[in-house]
């Protein structure tokens, strides 16, 4: 994903409601370090614990 805007919008979706294929697929370990400033203060809380407690250096 190119654009960061679309790219935000798709990572939230997937994060909240992805399959984990479609998780593998889409999502770009080093974009979502990047963007998970912004994606934390717009998904749940629920699922911002889920990936800080999965995948080490986000919830720094």
């Amino acid at each position: 994903m190119g654009d960061p805007g679309e790219r935000l919008t798709l990572y939230c979706l997937l994060l909240d409601c992805g399959q984990r294929d479609d998780i593998i697929r889409y999502v770009d370990a080093t974009l979502l370090r990047q963007d998970w400033p912004r994606i934390r203060r717009l998904t749940a809380r629920r699922v911002t614990r889920l990936w800080e407690s999965r995948i080490p250096g986000l919830a720094a």
